[in-house]
């Protein structure tokens, strides 16, 4: 990123070329295209097309590696061999449909869950032609919608313990914090792990994905890298993926702390079962609601004030969360610098969004 930034400062020194008259005419994010533009054409697409396929052909699930981690990881390597073929002109076979990339990772993971995944999709595809309705994202052999592949291999991994480090309390969340060494986690990553799941729910919101109380929904409260076991957020979970789940997501409010515990959602409720803790003396502290019941709120926009079904424990808060403004970043800069280069670097990052078929061929290669 340095060698980047370096570049970016010599041709903003040398104007890119351009007249005086020319190059004042022209705004930072016009300069900034014209630079991306300039330095992808001297790149070599095929080249790269080739290196991104077979890194996502080779790459398999390390063994430290949990489900999330894996996915995520070859999810951004199917996305960079997928824009580097745009780039060539030419994109595998296996990287045209969402079925390609759910074949590509499930072949990838480590152990039975493989096996399980494709035995999933395998018997729902049929029972659906039998019936005359096949569920979306379920294909005869491989899940064929990327988002109902995550949210299924995620459900089973977590269901069946194959990602140690996941702890599930009665409402379905992580119950430790706790980084890779199992040390506890510092104030100063507890807020680092608040402002990323802020910055995710500021971003479900702006898709409609949020509760109708404005409660982002994930599948666990951090995961760990694999590279070092640090804590980590992962995005948002969108309708779909809540709908394959077979464990009720954790929610968290807009400042990215977790909603109360009245809030969180009984997991025994969840999968249509009877909730023991109701009979005790104390009741269940959590929310009774329905995986269907909680997909129609959501769909809805709106929620009652006291659950369905909730008698004891915690109450159904009807305060909605905060609504502090998000950070736009999850990793956070601390401030702005004050160097026109800087700024010129940080409008470069607010651009990706627009420019992200050029940005990741050049971040993935550049930096080799």
């Amino acid at each position: 990123q340095l060698r980047i930034k370096d570049e970016l400062e010599l041709w903003f020194s040398n104007k890119g070329g351009h007249t005086p008259a020319d190059w004042a005419a022209l705004s930072e994010a016009e300069k900034i295209n014209k630079w991306i533009t300039e330095r992808c054409s001297k790149l070599n697409a095929s080249v790269f097309a080739k290196e991104d396929y077979s890194a996502v052909k080779n790459y398999q699930q390390e063994a430290t590696a949990t489900v999330p981690e894996y996915l995520a990881e070859i999810k951004r390597r199917i996305e960079v061999a997928v824009l580097s073929g745009k780039v060539s002109n030419y994109i595998p076979p296996d990287l045209r449909d969402e079925e390609g990339w759910c074949r590509l990772a499930t072949d990838g993971l480590q152990g039975k869950l493989k096996d399980l995944l494709r035995d999933e999709t395998g018997t729902v595809h049929t029972r659906g032609v039998q019936s005359g309705t096949v569920p979306d994202g379920y294909g005869p052999t491989d899940f064929n919608k990327w988002d109902v592949f995550y949210a299924m291999a995620v459900s089973k991994a977590t269901n069946l313990g194959i990602d140690k480090h996941r702890k599930r309390d009665g409402g379905g969340g992580d119950g430790g914090a706790k980084d890779g060494g199992g040390r506890e986690l510092s104030a100063r990553t507890h807020n680092r792990l608040n402002k990323e799941r802020a910055h995710y729910v500021g971003a479900a919101a702006s898709y409609g994905w949020t509760t109708p109380l404005g409660y982002g929904c994930f599948a666990d409260e951090y995961v760990l890298q694999a590279s070092d076991q640090q804590p980590i957020v992962q995005p948002c979970l969108s309708a779909d993926q809540i709908r394959s789940l077979k464990f009720p997501p954790l929610l968290f409010k807009a400042n990215g702390q977790r909603a109360p515990e009245g809030e969180l959602l009984c997991r025994h409720v969840w999968l249509g079962q009877e909730c023991r803790r109701q009979k005790s003396k104390d009741g269940c502290p959590y929310r009774h609601i329905s995986k269907d019941d909680f997909l129609a709120e959501l769909q809805s926009g709106s929620a009652s004030a006291v659950p369905k079904g909730h008698t004891g424990g915690a109450a159904h808060s009807a305060t909605p969360p905060s609504t502090s403004t998000p950070p736009s970043s999850a990793s956070g800069s601390g401030g702005a610098s004050s160097s026109l280069i800087d700024r010129r670097v940080s409008l470069l990052e607010e651009c990706m969004s627009k420019q992200t078929e050029t940005l990741l061929v050049m971040n993935a290669k550049l930096g080799s």
